[in-house]
């Protein structure tokens, strides 16, 4: 669980076939699917932010991300896209420095967190298993780099 803008979080690790459909969906649409690796003597940190950057550029960073945050409360049975829509609108209105920066930081660890598994997923044949690791395992708190942000609160 994590916390912005006073309302309580948690980050979808496993959801709903509609929940999968339209996050491939979004991703395609913000032409963001394919994310290559860091290219020679790149840091980690510099390929991290190169590709927050990418995704903020897209102009779908808070889109994607609103498709994988829901209220706590929410049973992720219930997913609908329209609660994406709520998410994105929230994330949309944070005004606050901290929450700005926590943003930030989820956006580099959970949307390149799901890319870079997909990525991973990507090569295993069609009769293993294609689930994909969980961005956060659902009760363990959300870290960000630089930031005292109530995240994981």
């Amino acid at each position: 669980m994590l916390v912005l803008g006073g309302r309580q979080l948690q980050v979808i690790a496993k959801c709903t076939i509609e929940h999968d459909y339209w996050l491939m969906r979004q991703i395609d649409a913000a032409n963001v699917g394919s994310l290559d690796g860091p290219t020679a003597g790149e840091s980690a940190d510099a390929y991290v932010d190169a590709m927050v950057r990418r995704v903020i550029a897209s102009g779908h960073a808070l889109v994607l991300l609103g498709g994988l945050l829901a209220p706590a409360e929410l049973e992720l049975k219930h997913w609908t896209p329209a609660v994406a829509a709520e998410m994105t609108a929230f994330l949309g209105g944070l005004m606050s420095d901290d929450d700005k920066l926590a943003v930030r930081g989820l956006i580099a660890q959970t949307l390149l967190g799901f890319f870079l598994s997909a990525i991973g997923s990507a090569g295993i044949s069609p009769t293993s298993s294609v689930v994909a690791p969980p961005v956060a395992a659902p009760d363990e708190p959300i870290a960000m780099r630089g930031t005292t942000s109530t995240a994981g609160a």
